[in-house]
Protein backbone atom coordinates (compact mmCIF):
# COMPACT_ATOMS: atom_id res chain seq x y z
CA UNK A 1 0.00 0.00 0.00
CA UNK A 2 1.22 3.37 -1.09
CA UNK A 3 2.00 6.44 1.64
CA UNK A 4 -0.83 8.21 -0.41
CA UNK A 5 -3.72 6.09 0.25
CA UNK A 6 -3.10 6.07 3.87
CA UNK A 7 -4.72 8.41 6.23
CA UNK A 8 -2.51 10.85 8.10
CA UNK A 9 -2.84 9.43 11.15
CA UNK A 10 -1.90 6.25 10.65
CA UNK A 11 1.09 6.92 8.08
CA UNK A 12 2.86 8.87 11.40
CA UNK A 13 1.97 5.18 13.06
CA UNK A 14 3.66 3.41 10.01
CA UNK A 15 6.41 5.55 9.76
CA UNK A 16 7.19 5.23 13.20
CA UNK A 17 7.41 1.43 13.12
CA UNK A 18 9.05 0.86 9.62
CA UNK A 19 11.64 3.86 10.29
CA UNK A 20 14.30 1.22 12.23
CA UNK A 21 13.88 -1.08 9.95
CA UNK A 22 14.57 0.82 6.92
CA UNK A 23 17.55 2.76 8.86
CA UNK A 24 18.71 -0.98 9.53
CA UNK A 25 18.69 -1.00 5.91
CA UNK A 26 20.63 2.31 4.75
CA UNK A 27 23.04 2.17 6.95
CA UNK A 28 24.53 -0.99 6.09
CA UNK A 29 27.99 -0.23 4.18
CA UNK A 30 28.18 -3.10 2.17
CA UNK A 31 24.71 -2.41 0.51
CA UNK A 32 25.36 1.42 -0.01
CA UNK A 33 28.63 0.17 -1.98
CA UNK A 34 27.01 -1.83 -4.14
CA UNK A 35 24.34 1.07 -4.86
CA UNK A 36 26.91 3.33 -5.52
CA UNK A 37 28.34 1.68 -8.20
CA UNK A 38 26.24 3.54 -11.40
CA UNK A 39 28.07 3.89 -15.01
CA UNK A 40 27.92 7.97 -15.98
CA UNK A 41 25.53 8.45 -19.16
CA UNK A 42 27.76 9.84 -21.79
CA UNK A 43 25.91 11.02 -25.00
CA UNK A 44 28.59 9.79 -27.42
CA UNK A 45 28.20 6.65 -26.17
CA UNK A 46 24.77 5.49 -25.31
CA UNK A 47 24.71 2.12 -26.61
CA UNK A 48 27.63 1.57 -25.08
CA UNK A 49 27.02 2.56 -21.95
CA UNK A 50 23.32 1.48 -21.87
CA UNK A 51 24.50 -2.43 -22.30
CA UNK A 52 27.49 -1.94 -19.65
CA UNK A 53 24.92 -0.26 -17.41
CA UNK A 54 22.34 -3.29 -17.67
CA UNK A 55 25.20 -5.61 -17.06
CA UNK A 56 26.60 -3.89 -13.70
CA UNK A 57 22.85 -3.50 -12.74
CA UNK A 58 22.85 -6.91 -13.39
CA UNK A 59 25.50 -7.54 -11.75
CA UNK A 60 24.68 -5.36 -8.92
CA UNK A 61 21.07 -6.84 -8.27
CA UNK A 62 23.15 -10.13 -7.53
CA UNK A 63 25.00 -8.85 -5.19
CA UNK A 64 22.08 -7.19 -3.28
CA UNK A 65 19.94 -10.80 -3.12
CA UNK A 66 22.26 -12.23 -0.95
CA UNK A 67 22.53 -8.74 1.08
CA UNK A 68 19.48 -7.49 1.53
CA UNK A 69 17.15 -11.06 1.69
CA UNK A 70 19.94 -12.69 4.23
CA UNK A 71 21.41 -10.03 6.14
CA UNK A 72 17.96 -7.92 6.07
CA UNK A 73 15.16 -10.48 6.00
CA UNK A 74 13.74 -9.67 8.92
CA UNK A 75 13.80 -6.08 8.45
CA UNK A 76 11.99 -6.34 4.71
CA UNK A 77 9.85 -8.51 5.99
CA UNK A 78 8.44 -6.55 9.13
CA UNK A 79 8.19 -3.07 6.39
CA UNK A 80 6.16 -5.77 4.22
CA UNK A 81 3.73 -6.61 6.79
CA UNK A 82 3.63 -3.09 8.38
CA UNK A 83 2.78 -1.15 5.34
CA UNK A 84 0.55 -3.40 4.27
CA UNK A 85 -1.18 -4.03 8.06
CA UNK A 86 -0.53 -7.58 7.87
CA UNK A 87 0.81 -10.10 10.74
CA UNK A 88 5.01 -10.61 9.97
CA UNK A 89 3.84 -14.83 9.80
CA UNK A 90 1.44 -13.44 6.91
CA UNK A 91 4.39 -12.30 4.80
CA UNK A 92 6.88 -15.02 6.01
CA UNK A 93 4.70 -18.02 4.81
CA UNK A 94 3.03 -16.42 1.30
CA UNK A 95 5.04 -17.00 -1.84
CA UNK A 96 8.36 -15.02 -2.67
CA UNK A 97 7.32 -13.15 -5.63
CA UNK A 98 3.93 -11.82 -3.68
CA UNK A 99 6.86 -10.46 -1.14
CA UNK A 100 8.63 -9.10 -4.69
CA UNK A 101 6.09 -7.46 -5.91
CA UNK A 102 5.47 -5.54 -2.67
CA UNK A 103 8.96 -5.05 -2.81
CA UNK A 104 8.33 -3.55 -6.12
CA UNK A 105 5.34 -1.10 -5.22
CA UNK A 106 7.25 -0.34 -2.30
CA UNK A 107 10.53 1.26 -4.47
CA UNK A 108 7.75 2.75 -6.28
CA UNK A 109 6.01 4.64 -3.77
CA UNK A 110 7.14 8.30 -4.28
CA UNK A 111 6.14 9.73 -1.09
CA UNK A 112 7.76 7.00 0.83
CA UNK A 113 11.11 7.54 -0.93
CA UNK A 114 10.60 11.03 -0.69
CA UNK A 115 10.74 10.87 3.05
CA UNK A 116 13.51 8.61 3.72
CA UNK A 117 15.61 10.76 0.94
CA UNK A 118 14.66 14.26 2.77
CA UNK A 119 15.99 12.50 6.02
CA UNK A 120 19.04 10.75 4.83
CA UNK A 121 19.82 14.42 3.15
CA UNK A 122 18.92 16.12 6.79
CA UNK A 123 21.31 13.45 8.30
CA UNK A 124 24.48 13.96 6.16
CA UNK A 125 24.07 17.91 6.87
CA UNK A 126 25.24 16.88 10.60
Amino acid sequence: MKLSQISADKTMDILCEITPHISNIIEDKKLMEILKNKVKYEEDKKEEIEEIGFELGFKNFTKLIPVIFKDHKNDVQMILAIMDNVTLKEIQEENIFKNINRINELIQDKELLSFFTSLQKLEALK
